[in-house]
């Protein structure tokens, strides 16, 4: 590939550099660099040579050498290209390689997007593309190239080694199918390119249906009663998209399997709560008609630390040094009844009765054992239990912020204010109090 394009940069008007990236995995590793900085520097290229900690990797995410190896792969492809401000990296993957994947996908069952095969192009990372040149071609055709180009290549042993899948598949099943099922390969890629297809264009009539159906996309939340109305193919695309957009900042690639998402559907049709695991680290909790697709334990995301309290006079306006987090209270010259039960956005307002606000005033974290008197009661309850009565999804309650007056909770922000705040026909005076909520902002 290298060779190739070397020789055609010229006429594609382009600039090459070679990147390579040391496993760290064989005895060779050290020569296989070498070896690619000598043939680069033969062709008057610049050589960047990246080394990984493939098996630190596979120790603290428990992934298989195989696929901690990929994700640094081009984890440090993605580094080099962004060092040297190149909008594009090639790697020489060939018709074999896509016919193998698709093999070893259909074997793990997966689903339309896993049975595409080899894409010949996509976006790798933001300004950066990922290009496979050879996908047209055969192994056979390019080395035959080598060959009549007089090139000399580099056989990894690994690719011999059957305890991984692809390798088993390459060495004992390929060899198998080339000699009783002439033409397969093609085959193959075809119904992988129809796929892909089939793929693209059920993907175009997910994002109209995401508008309906996400409630929340800081949290992915998503209504149940309009998911249950979905075709399967159309909510396994849904999930999926969920599952991905809480997991896109992770240091690995996240992969969802067409089990569980079938699984999920499936417990979708019965009534009642439940909570299923999706896998890295991620779960899909239902309550209330809204199914919460988000990190849990030591992964959760949005992890919701202890916030910075904001206090002020009256009226008053401040934010925290993140400008993550504003509080305004200012006069109202009516007793307009604000609405205050609505988690699904960022901003929030109520109304209180101005006499009874008292300094200080601060808004802060709940916190476990917070009580409020809530409205149409005497007596006082723990906030904990009014989530629970408001149906505020458990997902959502870590997020939750109060509004504190002389050390009395006036109200629980998106939920609730409190008997003693609020404006009835008794009040004289009114005051507008607005949070603006941004930590979870996607």
């Amino acid at each position: 590939m290298l060779h190739s394009l070397h020789a055609s940069a010229g006429r594609l008007d382009i600039d090459l550099v070679v990147g390579h990236v040391d496993h760290g995995l064989r005895d060779a590793a050290t020569e296989d660099s070498l070896f690619v900085q000598k043939i680069a520097s033969a062709l008057g290229l610049q050589a960047y040579v990246s080394a990984v900690d493939v098996s630190g990797l596979v120790e603290r995410e428990h992934l298989s050498v195989e696929e901690a190896a990929r994700v640094l792969r081009y984890r440090a492809l993605i580094g080099i290209a962004r060092d040297l401000g190149c909008t594009a990296i090639a790697t020489a993957h060939t018709k074999d390689d896509s016919a193998e994947t698709i093999l070893m996908r259909l074997f793990r069952g997966s689903g339309g997007d896993g049975l595409r095969g080899i894409l010949p192009n996509r976006t790798i990372a933001p300004g950066i593309a990922l290009i496979r040149p050879l996908l047209s071609c055969s192994k056979d055709d390019v080395l035959d190239y080598c060959r009549n180009a007089d090139l000399e290549y580099v056989d990894d042993e690994t690719n011999s080694e059957l305890r991984f899948m692809r390798n088993m598949i390459r060495t004992q099943i390929v060899p198998q199918l080339n000699s009783t099922v002439p033409g397969w390969q093609e085959g193959v890629i075809r119904s992988g390119k129809r796929i892909a297809e089939d793929s693209e264009f059920i993907s175009r009539q997910v994002q109209p249906i995401l508008d309906e159906v996400i409630i929340d996309s800081g949290y992915f939340r998503l209504d149940m009663n309009v998911l249950r109305t979905l075709e399967p193919t159309i909510a396994s695309r849904v999930i999926r998209k969920g599952f991905f957009a809480v997991t896109k900042d992770r240091e690995i690639p996240c992969e969802l399997s067409s089990e569980r998402v079938f699984a999920l559907l499936n417990r979708l049709k019965r009534p009642g709560g439940f909570e299923i695991e999706l896998g890295s680290g991620v779960t899909a909790t239902a309550e209330h008609d809204v199914l919460s697709i988000h990190y849990v334990g030591s992964d959760s995301v949005p992890v919701v630390t202890e916030v910075e309290s904001l206090s002020l006079s009256i009226p008053g306006m401040v934010s925290d040094h993140h400008e993550e987090l504003a509080l305004s209270i200012t006069p109202r010259s009516d007793n307009y009844r604000a609405d205050t039960l609505s988690l699904d956005k960022e901003s929030f307002t109520a109304t209180m009765d101005k006499d009874s606000l008292k300094y200080p005033i601060t808004l802060r974290q709940a916190r476990p054992g917070d009580r409020i008197k809530p409205l149409g009661m005497d007596g006082h309850k723990k906030i904990s239990d009014l989530l629970i009565d408001r149906k505020v999804p458990r997902t959502l309650r870590p997020r939750i912020l109060v509004l504190e007056s002389d050390d009395r909770i006036a109200w629980v922000v998106g939920v609730e204010v409190s008997e003693d705040f609020k404006v009835d026909g008794n009040s004289t005076n009114s005051m507008l109090v607005e949070v603006n909520d941004s930590r979870f902002k996607q």
